[in-house]
């Protein structure tokens, strides 16, 4: 999969509009084309059942490269020597529903905060905190903390 200038420029700024269309796994024949972003990380790789694949860098802080499976671990190194094994944001599926995401549209979740807000999960067998927010005219949301690098 190759990227565009303007896809590129988008995630380097922090600003593409739809990331989970080209980060995390996406199909390209019988492999997978992982993309991510990784600011300030100096090598990253793909870490699938022990075996790291290096990702190329593609631009800024993006990185990508072919694998043969969806199913992996990002091993990102920084210039300080670094070294963090990570589960990819991107690499999973959604968490909130069409039918979460109406009700909210339409301002009639009752139960709005199962959907929204820090809820402690194990999903699709990864265990960590899902964090949501109803914002439809936000260009950009982040959630920072002392977990953040």
């Amino acid at each position: 999969m190759l990227l565009s200038e303007k896809d590129l420029e988008a995630l380097n700024a922090g600003q593409h509009a739809a990331p989970f269309e080209i980060l995390g796994p996406q199909p390209n024949g019988k492999a997978w084309t992982v993309t991510t972003i990784q600011p300030d990380a100096v090598a990253v790789a793909v870490v699938i059942n022990g075996k790291e694949t290096l990702l190329d860098r593609v631009s800024g802080d993006v990185f990508s490269g072919e694998v043969a499976d969806k199913a992996y671990t990002l091993k990102v190194t920084y210039a300080d020597d670094q070294v963090v094994e990570c589960s990819d944001a991107y690499a999973f599926g959604p968490m909130l529903t069409d039918f979460d995401q109406y009700l909210m549209g339409e301002g009639t979740h009752y139960q709005l905060w199962r959907a929204v807000g820090a809820h402690v999960t194990t999903h699709e067998d990864v265990a960590g905190t899902h964090f949501a927010v109803w914002a439809p005219n936000a260009t950009r949301v982040s959630v920072v903390g002392d977990f953040n690098m």
